[in-house]
């Protein structure tokens, strides 16, 4: 048995112009999977890291994620599903720790109200200590989980 896409693109064409930076780009991607996009410059890479991260609109084509349909979503709604852009440049916070560099962004995956954060309830204790898991999984996996030798 085939194993569910985790992220299907298929037709998905950007024009600027009259010119088109993407045409027809077709990408399936399995959960666990790490795919590469390579080209030139001006190939239409970032065009296409754009459209599925949502801060470009494709002028035709889908992009489906987890078995829905997010190609009209917003960038916001995209990077609470953990779809969220790179940029090139370093944009870390010096002043942090790796790990804190990698939950900065896990704001977008917590629910509590202020109340609870302010008075560090049990349950944003505990899901502090899943989101610190889950960042020192994801440091384990790209070999940062440990002090430089």
């Amino acid at each position: 048995m085939a194993e569910a896409e985790l992220l299907t693109i298929r037709s998905l064409t950007k024009v600027f112009g009259g010119l088109a930076a993407v045409d027809s780009v077709n990408i399936d991607v399995r959960r666990g999977e790490i795919l590469g996009l390579i080209g030139p410059n001006g190939a239409g890479k970032s065009t296409v890291l754009n459209m599925i991260g949502g801060t470009l609109k494709p002028k035709t084509g889908h992009i489906v994620f987890e078995g829905q349909n997010i190609t009209r979503w917003p960038a916001y709604k995209r990077a609470r599903k953990g779809i969220a852009r790179v940029f090139q440049r370093n944009s870390l916070f010096l002043e942090m720790t790796v790990l804190e560099n990698v939950l900065a962004g896990s704001h977008l995956l917590r629910s509590h109200g202020f109340s609870e954060v302010f008075y560090e309830t049990s349950s944003v204790r505990k899901r502090t200590m899943e989101l610190q898991d889950r960042a020192m999984e994801i440091l384990n996996f790209v070999g940062l989980d440990r002090e430089p030798a």
